[in-house]
């Protein structure tokens, strides 16, 4: 940890800036130019929101834009390391100048078209289904509609039912009923509470470390609200996960405030956006019977009270929704999809290994699970590192891999003030955004050179060995003393009794 103070010149007796705050504006400011360029350049939503295309499309697929595409995302993540760095040297700046970057970041991009994932168009159009014609997405195809040219826009998903939450089926029914059969509107506004989202996690990720007594809740806020990737995936493609994201950490920091019957509706509302929040759902209620402060009255009291709170959510978003099993038919669909992922990979190169692959995939996230409920129930955890740890072997064995799954990844990782599991997130951020320009521009370049599944073997472990390999670096790094393997938690809102490896 740098301890170095703040370098600060003096004018006449009254303090300025700090030598970091200007650096770190001046990171900023190329930051918000290099997004800008893009908003206003060829990746303009209000230019071509109307039309369903993709970065390729909107670049011709050219080299010269390979290149620049490449640079550019490469110089992002250098400002954003830059920017961490500075905090790192300068703790005691305030952390109000990165909310605020974050913020001018996020406004951007709600008009940066989204350029590599289509996800959100798919969402205006279940929006439009249920407003117009009171559908079932989680069942009914928005196909199923004839002669509704705003239907199209679903593109492919078209003709699929939704796997997302009723919660958030909720949310795109009022933004159809508030803007109407208007596409760019539509996405503007879903887009501007993906916006809302990330903002509201980076002020949540701040508050949690400053709470926690650190200094370094400036660098807890720039970890996830400057990250590429988390802004990109975000705010520019304006996935539903920074509202997944956002519900799910405002229930663990009101966990950690022993205010877990609050924090259960939250923790409801993030599953049923996505189901990905699940992994945390056990360790929620966990965490509560292994707080040792408390009586076993006391204890199951609030643990019946969390309980109850999230079990009556449940029920009041699903009933316009439910459809007995078929409600979940298409989640369980998902993974049949198999992309950019180690199982993906497997399963091209040995193709008549699926009931083995299946297997293996739910050993890996059964004994992690098991690992986790132990280290949960002796305290030697936290439910934050529990949710990480599970969530990422759930990555590692998923048939479908997408950069906007690891935001959340992020979010966990800064939240546990784990600087490891920091790191891991991180680098896996970098990974994946990177190879955005190898399936845009490499892929359909190579298809007459490469098979899919040579091509896998590029992607693949280009993406997911550099994170496991700070596993490993980890592991070594404990067993010569430089951070503690099993930190014991003394209580459930504390950091490990050794934070040698903490963000602080």
């Amino acid at each position: 940890m740098l301890t170095m103070p703040p370098k600060v010149k003096q004018l006449g007796g009254n303090r300025i800036w700090p030598g970091g705050a200007r650096r770190l504006v001046i990171v900023g400011a190329i930051t918000e130019a290099l997004y800008l360029a893009a908003v206003v350049g060829p990746f303009s939503l209000l230019s071509n929101g109307s039309r369903l295309t993709d970065l390729g499309g909107l670049t011709g697929h050219g080299w010269p834009a390979a290149v620049l595409v490449s640079v550019g995302l490469l110089v992002l993540f250098v400002l954003y390391g830059t920017a961490i760095w500075q905090l790192l040297r300068y703790p005691k700046l305030d952390s109000r100048l990165v909310l605020g970057g974050t913020i001018l970041f996020c406004l951007t991009l709600v008009f940066l078209y989204p350029v590599t994932a289509m996800d959100i168009y798919n969402y205006a159009v279940q929006g439009h289904v249920v407003a117009s014609y009171h559908l079932n997405p989680l069942i009914t195809a928005p196909a199923s509609v004839q002669g509704d040219p705003f239907i199209s826009y679903a593109g492919i998903w078209a003709n699929s039912a939704s796997p997302y939450g009723p919660f958030w089926i909720a949310i795109t029914a009022l933004d159809a009923a508030i803007v109407g059969p208007n596409i760019i509107p539509a996405v503007l506004l879903l887009k501007m509470l993906s916006a809302v989202g990330v903002v509201a996690t980076t002020a949540l990720l701040k508050t949690a470390a400053e709470e926690r007594g650190s200094r370094r809740g400036a660098v807890a806020a720039a970890l996830f609200g400057w990250n590429p990737l988390v802004l990109i995936e975000l705010v520019g493609n304006g996935h539903n996960d920074a509202v997944m994201i956002a519900l799910c950490l405002f229930s663990l920091v009101l966990l950690t405030r022993h205010q877990a019957t609050f924090g259960a509706p939250a923790l409801a509302a993030s599953v049923f956006v996505k189901y990905l929040t699940a992994v945390a759902v056990p360790y929620y209620f966990l965490s509560q019977i292994a707080d040792g402060r408390r009586s076993v009255r006391t204890m199951l009291s609030a643990m019946g009270g969390s309980v109850l709170s999230f079990v009556v959510i449940t029920a009041v978003v699903y009933a316009p929704f439910w459809a007995g099993p078929a409600t979940f038919e298409r989640v369980r669909q998902v993974n049949d999809n198999y992309l950019a992922s180690l199982p993906a990979l497997a399963i091209l190169l040995l193709p008549n290994a699926a009931f083995e692959l299946t297997a293996a995939r739910l050993a890996i996230v059964g004994l992690v699970g098991i690992w986790q409920t132990w280290a949960i129930l002796h305290r030697r955890t936290t439910v934050e590192r529990a949710v990480f740890e599970t969530y990422f072997a759930v990555l590692l064995v998923a048939t479908h891999f997408a950069g906007w799954y690891l935001p959340l990844l992020i979010a966990l990782g800064v939240l546990s003030a784990d600087r490891w599991l920091v790191a891991r997130a991180v680098v896996f951020s970098v990974t994946a955004l990177l190879t955005t320009p190898l399936w845009t521009y490499l892929f359909p370049a190579t298809q007459n050179a490469l098979s899919f599944a040579q091509f896998h073997l590029i992607v693949v472990p280009f993406t997911f060995l550099p994170p496991l390999a700070l596993i490993i670096v980890q592991i070594l790094a404990a067993r010569h003393g430089a951070a503690p393997a099993v930190p014991r938690v003394t209580r459930r809102d504390s950091k490990p009794r050794t934070p040698v490896a903490s963000l602080s």
